[in-house]
């Protein structure tokens, strides 16, 4: 075929693949949409969301205790009649003493409650900000606070205090696989060779 010049004119090929630069004149690499997603990518961020969901709620405990404590406290210098188990087993004595001596005496051991039931809180802080030995500093005196009900029989909160303790533990051990998921996962990245397109 000839165009008007009377010079041969040859028809594209429509199969030819156009030049390098019309392809991608920027030089980026496009991922091709077909490639798969590494299945070990994917799981480990399941883990990840998994583990770091179960941390968050093992930390948590402690907010719970210290926020359910404060509400006993405000419930039995009220003279309510009710309280939650999952309460502070200490605050329970001190807020015992408070009505016993009233006045100040009552002012003095809210006081000593406040200081115990921040504690909880500044642990529960720690806890999330990933401090391995909050967690453990947290079971102890939450363990030791669950002896008062021991000594007095107390089966119903000896049980939650044991139910909330290991929940405590098993977010500890989600932080420990947490951390090392991530550590494994850095050394991969760093491990991976760079692709570029020159």
């Amino acid at each position: 075929m000839q165009d008007k010049d009377g010079e041969a004119y040859k028809m594209p090929d429509e199969n030819q693949a156009p030049p390098a630069s019309e392809q991608n004149p920027a030089g980026i690499v496009k991922a091709d949409a077909q490639t798969p997603v590494s299945a070990e990518l994917i799981n480990n961020e399941r883990n990840k969301m998994e583990f770091e969901r179960s941390f968050k709620s093992g930390a948590s405990w402690f907010f719970w205790i210290a926020g359910l404590s404060l509400i006993n406290s405000i419930i039995i210098l009220s003279k309510g009649k009710i309280s939650f188990i999952f309460g502070l087993g200490i605050t329970q004595i001190l807020d015992a003493l408070g009505q016993h001596f009233g006045g100040v005496g009552a002012i003095i051991t809210m006081v000593l409650n406040l200081i115990v039931i921040g504690v909880f809180i500044v642990i529960g802080i720690l806890c999330h900000k990933r401090y391995f030995w909050a967690f453990w500093v947290g079971m102890v005196l939450y363990g030791i606070d669950g002896l008062i009900f021991l000594l007095g029989m107390d089966i119903l909160s000896i049980v939650f205090h044991a139910f909330a303790l290991i929940s405590i533990y098993w977010g500890l051990q989600s932080l420990k696989k947490l951390e090392e998921l991530e550590a494994r996962t850095k050394d991969t990245q760093q491990e991976a060779p760079v692709v570029t397109n020159s």
